[in-house]
């Protein structure tokens, strides 16, 4: 073998050795997991190679040796980092002075000034260009190390000879630079591009196998090539059994579903599909996924693979539809609540219309229920009612709808009548079903109900009108005797003079300022100590007494002088709020109810922004709970002012939760951020079973999605313990304190304000 085929190759072997050394160190010493020893090993490597080429260099030209200093430089540098190249370059910088001759000190000049390069290059912004494409970085430390390398030798003494030098050795001991450090470069960024390949391979079969959702790859067709474990676990099939499958056998429909076809000729022309579909296991047993399917393109455009990921959705279906259920059905008797009734006698009004038929509307009162209810406790009273509600189910015929509207009140929706006897028949069925006994423990109790009857269209032509109607019939039939029927008539004008003076006493009520608020406090459970209050509105009327709000809210309502009470309280509030907070308690938050026609008028804003203003009271000191219902119109005027006011600091929460028509999809635009459970929900904790699960899914619910929870009316210490082990930290009810005028508000219930820092 001649010189220069010899010394071709014994380059040649220097620069695999460090491409294959500096392979096994990236393979055996992970650089994530030990960076230190990675570091040390391509500092030990590129030390080694650049002695080693230091002590055995290559003959260019006849009597002209030289050796690939420059591109083992700058491969440590760019491979390695500065410390590695530092090592490296001090190693070759001893050895070459060590060495001696003419060349000793213009050599450790000249990789000093190369590695110096080599550092303001890799510190420069234009390094921030250049390292990303990889390769026009290493053209330009290629290119440096040509130049430099036969600059050095200019520096050889005494200057003729460093000139004659550069003049006949310069060009190849450039060329062997510039061909050196870009093969050696060219093979290392190789090496660390597959181990880069490697790492993000298996990090993404990690992400692939420890995925949550089902993950199958599947070919061009739909043929099923790879699944994750997830995948088994949510569709019940093996990935032995369902491997070469088409991804048409999950779906519930038969034979192949059209979703599947919709899927892949949408694929065809786009990235992708998305949807929820139904499949079946095994088994037989049905579950709704959730269903993304991406499409994989090869060079040529053309769909070559597809990523399917499935989302289990049967939790939120079940959420789903134990929301749908409370919004329709009364919690304690699972009837018909109000708002199914209202939907169905809508319906049943709009049938009647064009058939031409008669219907009729039963409103039933039981009669002393509350006396009843009062000597036997709370629990049994709920027993009663449902027993109640059993009995009036019995007694009517299939098609007709039964609603508990509340307390003791039933509603009966009778369609398709063919006479106003069959409603005179129904009416006596009704009585006699209520006349047996009922058995509650120990106790034997004797029931009856009072019945107003109103027939379409004799007697409305509206839910609102047969409502009120059959609810006037109700009490004329209390007035006669009680445990009796009445059918609606015309002369019914008694109820409707007694509407008429509470509305009065209603307005001079609120021109003389008689009504007062009470406060009720609001408790962190995991504490006992008060979060904040709810004002609560009363009026103490010289006549009668404390007028219940549940008798003139409605009323206010109907005859808008709800937006005169609600500004009223809602400024007492804020002033009775700053009052406490002059003297140096901390009372939290204020909560104050607003009706659902405070909200429409749109006038909400501006009248918190004047109670606010006026009163001096933060923002962030203030609540507004808006019930259920009214938030779950998503009507935009409404959402605007709700966003408003949070965008200010003020808190909205979401009273009488469980009782309205939630859904998720609605839930979650909501600008809401507090829950409060309806005490129907709590007052039967925890003995009831079915209140149990309804509470625990609302706390649950509510929780995950980011809102606060507080329950309303506990009255007991086992409700608290109960609300307090599935979750709930806040609450309020008798068992922590009644409401209360603001003078009767112990210190137990109004903490002394924090001290400023400093004071």
């Amino acid at each position: 073998m001649t010189p220069l085929l010899f010394n071709v190759a014994a380059l040649t072997g220097q620069i695999l050795v460090v491409f294959v050394v500096y392979g096994l160190i990236d393979t055996y010493v992970p650089r994530a997991h030990r960076p230190a020893l990675h570091e040390a090993g391509k500092a030990a490597l590129f030390t080694l190679i650049g002695l080693y080429a230091l002590s055995a260099p290559i003959e260019l030209l006849p009597g002209v040796i030289a050796d690939p200093r420059g591109a083992i430089l700058a491969c440590a540098c760019l491979f390695g980092g500065w410390r590695v190249g530092l090592v490296t370059l001090g190693a070759m910088v001893g050895y070459r002075l060590a060495a001696g001759g003419a060349g000793a000190m213009p050599g450790a000049i000249g990789m000093t000034v190369e590695y110096t390069c080599l550092l303001a290059l890799s510190l420069s912004p234009l390094n921030r260009w250049l390292a990303p494409r990889a390769y026009p970085q290493l053209l330009v430390a290629a290119v440096a190390m040509s130049l430099l390398e036969p600059w050095s030798l200019t520096l050889i003494p005494p200057p003729d000879l460093g000139r004659q030098l550069f003049l006949e050795a310069g060009f190849p001991l450039g060329l062997l630079q510039f061909v050196a450090t870009l093969i050696l470069g060219t093979l290392l960024k190789i090496q660390d591009e597959r181990q880069r390949l490697v790492a993000e391979l298996r990090a993404r079969n990690v992400a692939f196998d420890n995925a949550q959702e089902g993950i199958a790859i599947t070919d061009a067709t739909g043929r099923i090539l790879t699944v994750n474990p997830a995948f088994s676990a949510i569709t019940g099939y093996p990935a032995g059994e369902i491997l070469d499958q088409g991804l048409a056998r999950l779906a519930a429909e038969d034979p192949e579903p059209a979703w599947f076809q919709r899927a892949w000729e949408t694929m065809a022309t786009s990235d992708g599909w998305r949807g929820e579909i139904l499949n079946r296991r095994p088994d037989g047993t049905t579950y709704p996924v959730w269903l993304s399917l991406s499409a994989v393109r090869d060079a040529a455009g053309n769909l070559s693979q597809s990523v399917s990921v499935f989302t289990d959705i049967s939790p939120i279906k079940h959420y789903q539809a134990q929301l749908e259920h409370l919004a329709h059905h009364d919690p304690l008797t699972d009837l018909a609540n109000r708002t199914l009734l209202g939907l169905r006698l809508e319906h049943a009004l709009r049938v009647a219309r064009r058939q031409g038929l008669l219907l009729g509307l039963f409103f039933i009162d039981l009669d002393h229920f509350k006396r009843v209810n009062d000597s036997l406790g709370h629990s049994l009273g709920d027993e009663l009612l449902k027993t109640v509600g059993g009995r009036l189910q019995a007694a009517i015929r299939d098609e007709d709808t039964l609603a508990r509207l509340g307390g003791d009140e039933f509603v009966i929706l009778a369609e398709h009548l063919q006479a106003w006897e069959e409603a005179t028949l129904l009416a006596q069925r009704l009585i006699q079903a209520l006349a047996p006994p009922l058995r509650l423990g120990s106790h034997e109790v004797y029931l009856s109900a009072s019945i107003g009857i109103s027939l379409y269209p004799r007697d409305g032509e509206t839910v609102e009108t047969l409502l009120q109607n059959a609810d006037a019939a109700m009490f004329r039939a209390k007035e006669e005797g009680r445990n009796h029927y009445a059918f609606y008539s015309a002369d019914m004008t008694r109820a409707a003079l007694e509407r008429i003076l509470l509305e009065t006493k209603l307005r001079r009520a609120l021109s003389n300022r008689e009504l007062r608020v009470h406060y009720q406090p609001q408790v962190d459970l995991r504490t006992g100590r008060p979060i904040g209050l709810e004002a609560l509105v009363r009026w103490p009327d010289p006549e009668e007494g404390m007028i219940a709000p549940a008798r003139f809210i409605p009323l206010a309502e109907e005859t808008g002088l709800i937006h005169e009470l609600g500004s009223w309280v809602l400024r007492e509030a804020c002033l009775q709020g700053r009052a406490w907070q002059d003297q140096g308690l901390d009372f939290g938050r204020i909560a104050v109810n607003v009706s659902s026609l405070q909200l429409q008028r749109g006038h909400l804003v501006a009248e918190v922004n004047e109670a606010l203003a006026t009163s001096g009271l933060a923002p962030q000191c203030l609540e507004l709970e808006i019930t259920e219902t009214e938030l779950m119109r998503q009507d935009e005027k409404i959402l605007k002012v709700l966003n408003s006011l949070r965008d200010r600091g003020v808190m909205i929460s979401i009273d009488d939760f469980g009782t309205g028509y939630s859904s998720l999809a609605r839930l979650k635009r909501l600008p809401a951020d507090k829950l409060k459970i309806d005490k129907s929900f709590v007052h039967r904790l925890p003995e009831n079973e079915h209140d149990a699960a309804i509470a625990s899914s609302i706390i649950a619910l509510g929780t995950r999605m980011g809102f606060a929870v507080l329950a309303e009316g506990v009255e007991t210490a086992a409700q608290r313990d109960f609300l307090l082990a599935e979750g709930c930290m806040q609450a309020q009810g008798y068992w922590f304190g009644r409401p209360q005028p603001p003078a009767a508000l112990t210190s137990s219930l109004l903490q002394p304000a924090a001290s400023p820092p400093g004071s």
